[in-house]
C-alpha cells in the first residue's frame, strides 16, 4: 500500500510539470522582432496623431497573434476590434485588407476564407501584410483615422518605417 501511495505522490508532484513541457513542443510561429513592431506602430500612430486622429495601431505575427498594440488616449474599443480584424485579414490572406474588401464580393475563395475565420470578419481597408524574404511575417493595421489621412496611409507609414530592415 505504501508503495502505491509513494507512486501516486510522485505522479501528483510531476503532474503540473507535464503541461509546461508540452508547451515547449508546440509549433513556433514567426513574426518580426518586437522592437521593429513597436517602431512601426509608433510611426503609424505619429502620422495619424499629426493630423488630429485618435487611432489604434496593431502589429501581428503570421498567424494573427499580437506583437504590439498601441491605442492613443481616447481611442475607442471598436477601433481595437476593427484593427484586429484588419491585421488578421492582411496576415492570413497575404494581401492588404483593402484589397480583400474589394475582392471578396466577386471571388468565392476569399469569401470562404473570410467566412470560415471569425478573427477576420468583413474586410475593411487599413491592414497590410509584412513581408520578409518573400514570406508573410505578419501584418500592420490601423483603425480610427478620419481626418486628413486614412487608416491605410497611417499603416503604410508604419510599414515604410521598417521595410528596409525586414530582409
Amino acid at each position: 500500500m505504501r508503495k502505491h501511495a509513494l507512486s501516486l505522490l510522485a505522479l501528483c508532484a510531476l503532474g503540473p510539470i507535464a503541461p509546461a513541457s508540452a508547451q515547449d513542443n508546440a509549433p513556433r510561429v514567426h513574426g518580426i522582432p518586437a522592437a521593429l513592431a513597436l517602431e512601426a506602430a509608433e510611426a503609424a500612430q505619429a502620422l495619424c496623431a499629426a493630423h488630429g486622429n485618435t487611432t489604434t495601431a496593431l502589429v501581428v505575427d503570421q498567424t494573427g497573434l499580437p506583437i504590439v498594440m498601441l491605442s492613443a488616449n481616447g481611442a475607442g474599443a471598436l477601433g481595437q476590434r476593427l484593427v484586429t480584424a484588419k491585421a488578421n485579414t492582411a496576415a492570413k490572406l497575404k494581401m492588404p485588407s483593402g484589397e480583400a474588401a474589394r475582392r471578396y464580393k466577386t471571388e468565392d475563395a476569399i469569401l470562404f476564407q473570410l467566412a470560415s475565420d471569425p478573427a477576420m470578419g468583413i474586410p475593411l481597408p487599413g491592414g497590410f501584410p509584412i513581408l520578409a524574404h518573400g514570406e508573410v511575417m505578419g501584418a500592420i493595421a490601423v483603425s480610427g483615422a478620419s481626418k486628413e489621412v486614412n487608416d491605410e496611409q497611417c499603416a503604410e507609414a508604419g510599414l515604410d518605417k521598417i521595410k528596409d530592415r525586414l530582409n
